[in-house]
């Protein structure tokens, strides 16, 4: 006997149960929340309060994960860049040439544009 796809019904699913989750900030302000996540506690280490882009004028170098400490142990202290600057004449040395489009050839191959007709 052949499936009629028409007379099978499909179960409604159930909405997703909800839990209530404490985030807490970095600063120790924290709030709760409604989500599907069944985690209680949700401990925040970076945050619109700590964040460098967040607060630009906060300018903090954090190295909780040891990724900073890695990076000046294999590059050394790049603290001054000023081996780097370049000399502004380095750019007005070199004059620039003007680039000039090709003309289309002339004897009518298969590259040459199509006469219009008056």
């Amino acid at each position: 006997m052949p499936r009629i796809s028409s007379l099978i019904t499909v179960p409604k699913s159930p909405s997703p149960h909800f839990f209530y989750q404490r985030v807490v900030h970095s600063d120790g302000s924290s709030f709760v929340m409604r989500t599907t996540t069944p985690k209680a506690l949700l401990q925040l280490t970076k945050d619109t309060r700590n964040h460098i882009l967040w607060n630009p004028a906060n300018n903090i170098v954090d190295d909780r994960t040891g990724e900073l400490s890695k990076f000046t142990s294999r590059f050394g202290d790049l603290s001054s860049f000023d081996d780097l600057a370049l000399d502004a004449s380095a750019f007005n040395a070199v004059p620039k040439k003007k680039v000039v489009p090709p003309k289309p050839a002339a004897g009518g191959g298969a590259a040459a544009a199509p006469k219009k007709k008056k």
